[in-house]
């Protein structure tokens, strides 16, 4: 019995590696740093390197289907960061491999969902294993997406999710801010993007990991899903809503980037927990002037000057979104100019507040 109890574990854990089956994405004849070594004598790693190569090569194209996302800096950004894994004990790990598995691990989990509306067959099954409390949830992301009139299996995948919001005490609040929205059960979040969003992010506040990360080209899809990125609980749980992989996933504007960087660098301190949602409102328009769907009143007046943010940054940045809106967007000159100027100005007003 006992024996039988070891085969049916293994066989239980099979698929969490993969079945010790993948090879690497290099060939092990030619390893020779002591990463590329671990790697190939780790069947784990083995696999989680091969599946690695597999996400990485469909989340190359950018959420706007053309043009190439911002995968390959993250990537090399990973690659460097992969490397202090050599001294482990100072990454809090207490040796390479476990070092290695958790980098990773965080990293395919960052591609999979990449590739969640794109690839949903290698990305999903990923998920399956990386983050199982949530791989529902984006299969239902998905699903709202591409199929929405599968309310069925809607239904079935979120309402888990409202059952453990009904028995458990601790997201009486969350339970409190659907009930103003008269969401009650799972088919309740069905009935608007305005409502998808509200249940998304009160059921991510209350993951007991990460957040969720809302992928990037849902929103391009359905634009009223940006609102799931707005705070709404006007305390520290606006930290646990979802934000987007949109920097990640559409093309790189490092001159929009910096000015984002410079903004954050030059907030004020801010005191009290509704600081957060002042955050959240910032990131927001962060995330809408990344996918800048054309739609809404353009502002056409400038917003008042930020302390410590150069003017020739905000400047760089708006002739930059310009172009990028003109390439990826298909606006005309003028129109994807306007709608830079209103982007930029519009994330200025929200920038450095603090309520």
């Amino acid at each position: 019995m006992k024996t039988l109890g070891l085969l049916a574990l293994a066989l239980v854990l099979m698929p969490l590696n993969r079945a010790f089956a993948a090879a690497p994405s290099f060939d092990c004849a030619l390893a020779r740093s002591v990463i590329e070594i671990e790697v190939c004598k780790d069947p784990v790693l083995s696999s989680s390197d091969s599946l690695m190569a597999e996400l990485y090569f469909q989340a190359k194209t950018s959420a706007f289907r053309s043009g190439p996302s911002n995968q390959l800096s993250l990537q090399r950004a990973w690659v460097k960061d992969r490397q202090a894994c050599l001294t482990p004990e100072k990454a809090g790990f207490k040796s390479v491999r476990t070092c290695l598995r958790s980098r990773y691990d965080a990293r395919n989990h960052e591609l999979a969902v990449a590739t969640v509306m794109s690839d949903p067959p290698s990305g999903l099954k990923a998920l399956d294993v990386l983050d199982p409390q949530a791989a529902p949830l984006y299969r239902a992301i998905r699903t709202y997406v591409r199929t929405p009139s599968d309310k069925t299996g809607l239904i079935r995948l979120l309402s888990p999710y409202f059952s453990r919001m009904a028995s458990d005490q601790t997201q009486g609040y969350g339970r409190d801010i659907l009930a103003d929205e008269k969401i009650f059960k799972a088919q309740d979040i069905l009935t608007s993007d305005h409502r998808f969003a509200t249940g998304l992010k009160v059921i991510s506040a209350y993951f007991d990991g990460d957040p969720l990360t809302l992928p990037c080209e849902a929103v391009l899809t359905r634009p009223g899903l940006l609102e799931t990125v707005q705070p709404i609980f006007g305390s520290t749980l606006d930290n646990f809503i979802p934000r987007t992989d949109c920097a990640a996933t559409l093309p790189p504007v490092p001159k929009f980037d910096a000015l984002v960087a410079q903004i954050y660098k030059t907030w004020p301190e801010c005191q009290g927990t509704i600081r957060f949602a002042a955050y959240r409102s910032f990131e927001a328009e962060v995330e809408a002037a990344r996918i800048a769907d054309g739609s809404g009143k353009l502002r056409t007046k400038a917003a008042p000057r930020l302390k410590g943010v150069a003017p020739d940054a905000v400047t760089a940045a708006t002739v930059e979104l310009a172009e990028y809106y003109r390439l990826y967007r298909i606006f005309p000159l003028a129109k994807g100019q306007a709608m830079a100027f209103s982007s930029v100005q519009t994330m200025l007003a929200a920038g450095h507040a603090c309520s």
